[in-house]
């Protein structure tokens, strides 16, 4: 028997955290309560949800009642960021096993996690009371002032250009003297 998430007929088979379309990461504990009569053990896995027939692994087995408590801790830090389903197995000695299956778990490890943003509220002006004065006061205009962009040092000015044919008129006229020297040199 398959029991949708948070309708179960049995109210003492639940799990309350996480809930379907949750956002988690990390280590999760998995709360919820598992208390039935002659319970021989309960199953809590997970699967990626992509396919009809997902590959279950195990996240803990027990054996013994839990009431709001840990079912168990899923170690998501090394799962891809997907869906995926939460499966509580409910074994009984006498009767059929019992299922409860949670869609939609977020596992968020490496994107950030989403938020969901709340409805937009009407605010509705309320009339306040109107109190005379005889001073005006005045609200100082704030005038917004550009902010100074960071010189990159990258650009090219006309000094630098300056600067580089005077240093280069500089070199060319010291080698041609040592030339010239050079030359007179060796002709003596």
């Amino acid at each position: 028997m398959i029991v949708e998430a948070q309708e179960s007929s049995d109210s003492s088979i639940e799990i309350t955290f996480p809930l379907p379309g949750e956002a988690v990461q990390g280590l999760v504990q998995i709360t919820g309560t598992v208390n039935v009569e002659e319970l021989e053990s309960y199953i809590l896995e997970f699967a990626i949800q992509t396919s009809d027939n997902p590959a279950w692994f195990r996240v803990n087995v027990g054996e013994t009642s839990i009431t709001d408590g840990i079912l168990g801790e899923w170690d998501t830090s090394s799962l891809p960021d997907q869906n995926y389903f939460l499966r509580l197995t409910i074994n009984q000695k006498t009767s059929d096993s019992i299922t409860l299956l949670i869609e939609g778990v977020r596992v968020r490890n490496y994107s950030p996690i989403e938020t969901s943003t709340p409805p937009p509220t009407s605010i509705l002006p309320t009339p306040s009371p109107t109190v005379e004065s005889s001073t005006e006061t005045s609200t100082p205009e704030i005038t917004p002032s550009p902010t100074p962009l960071i010189p990159n040092p990258a650009a090219i000015t006309v000094e630098n250009i300056q600067k580089k044919l005077i240093q280069g008129a500089l070199a060319g006229t010291m080698i041609f003297f040592i030339f010239l020297i050079y030359r007179t040199s060796r002709n003596r």
